[in-house]
Order: C-alpha cells, then sequence, then structure tokens
C-alpha cells in the first residue's frame, strides 16, 4: 500500500473525501493524489497525520496505520487525550501508579457514576 492509498484508506474510515481533506489542509485541488507517485513534503504529511492523529512514519508505512474497529476506538481515545486535559491527567496518574492504587482509582470512579 502506498502513500496515497493509506490516507484514502484514512480519508474512508473517517467519511471524508480527498477534496475535502486537501480542503481542511489547505492544499490545492488534486494535491494529494499525486502522491501516489511522489513524497509530499514533511510540512505537508505532517498536516495530514495530525488531522487523522497518526504518525508521518505510518503514514509512509514504516509503522503500522491504526484501522477497523479496534484501532479506531483507540484513535478516538487518543483524540479525547489530546482535547481534554483532565482525561490526560487521569491516563498520567494512572501510568504512574502501582497496580493496587490503579485498582481502587477504578473503583472510586465507578462508584462516582453511579451516584450520577
Amino acid at each position: 500500500m502506498n502513500l496515497y492509498e493509506r490516507v484514502k484508506s484514512l480519508c474512508k474510515e473517517y467519511q471524508i473525501t480527498i477534496a475535502g481533506l486537501e480542503r481542511i489542509c489547505g492544499f490545492g485541488n488534486g494535491t494529494i493524489k499525486k502522491w501516489e507517485h511522489t513524497i509530499p513534503s514533511g510540512d505537508r504529511l505532517a498536516r495530514v497525520a495530525d488531522h487523522f492523529h497518526v504518525t508521518v512514519d505510518s503514514l509512509l508505512g514504516r509503522e503500522p496505520l491504526l484501522s477497523g474497529e479496534k484501532d479506531s476506538e483507540l484513535l478516538e481515545m487518543a483524540r479525547e487525550l489530546k482535547e481534554n486535559p483532565d482525561m490526560k491527567q487521569l491516563l498520567e496518574l494512572a501510568r504512574h501508579s502501582s497496580p493496587a492504587h490503579l485498582k481502587a482509582y477504578v473503583s472510586f470512579l465507578k462508584e462516582l457514576q453511579k451516584k450520577e
């Protein structure tokens, strides 16, 4: 799968057209189609990668490109972490906690949800 095919696959997954992605990224019409045979500048790759919350390396095929139901869920979680500082802080706390403390945090949050 080449760069263009990976971008096309992401567009399909996110239900956006190539033309729509070009507009969002500020590219001219047909810019991404040219990527079937050429490699764009790093800046353009970064804009597309940022839009889809993937790495430039994954667009280039150097690492797996997340796709499918499970990976879509991971991408959604990544978006939430990026956009919500409280979620990011919770993850940071969890990452640096012992298994026992982590279990206690989860129990506490579940109890809070029951009360809502």
